[in-house]
């Protein structure tokens, strides 16, 4: 499978020589389907995001790493390898649903699927799509 992953340019230097690795990842709405609101993984957007949901992620990512360098990954992960809630039968698909805002910003609407990898994904399957540079960008 194929995801999309969104860091700092800090965290793609030791990406680049070590992989991903997991990090605590807390949303309380995970309470409901994991009985917990925190968990251990990677979070990987299922499609490229577009428009202002890709920009609101560059600047979510700016403003929570306290950096003006954003990189974007495509990343290749393995299905087994996500969490799943509790009570998903054989067969049912689940995917994260994300209500990311600045503010009053919206820039997420509920359309964009996520899923939290478990494991430490290698660099060989971590592909740099783009490195934003916000002082070049906004000049």
């Amino acid at each position: 499978m194929i995801g999309y992953h969104y860091t700092s340019y800090q965290c793609w230097k030791h990406i680049k020589k070590n992989g991903l690795y997991t990090y605590p990842i807390k949303k309380r709405g995970f309470i409901k389907d994991f009985g917990t609101d925190e968990l251990i993984g990677i979070w990987l957007w299922q499609h490229e995001l577009k428009g202002l949901a890709h920009t609101g992620n560059i600047l979510y990512q700016a403003a929570m790493k306290s950096t003006t360098e954003i990189v974007y990954l495509k990343v290749e992960y393995y299905k087994p390898d996500t969490y799943k809630p509790l009570g998903l039968l054989p067969g049912q698909e689940f995917k994260i649903i994300h209500d990311g805002h600045i503010g009053n910003l919206k820039y997420h609407t509920g359309k964009e699927k996520a899923v939290i990898n478990q494991f430490p994904i290698p660099i060989e399957r971590i592909k740099l799509i783009k490195i934003y540079n916000l002082n070049e960008i906004f000049k």
